[in-house]
C-alpha cells in the first residue's frame, strides 16, 4: 500500500523534472 502512494507522489514529480529538463 505505501508503495502505490510513494509511486502516486514520485510520478508526478518525475514528470515535472522531465519537463523542466526538455528545453
Amino acid at each position: 500500500m505505501k508503495r502505490v502512494i510513494f509511486y502516486t507522489l514520485v510520478s508526478p514529480c518525475r514528470n515535472v523534472s522531465y519537463f523542466l529538463s526538455a528545453p
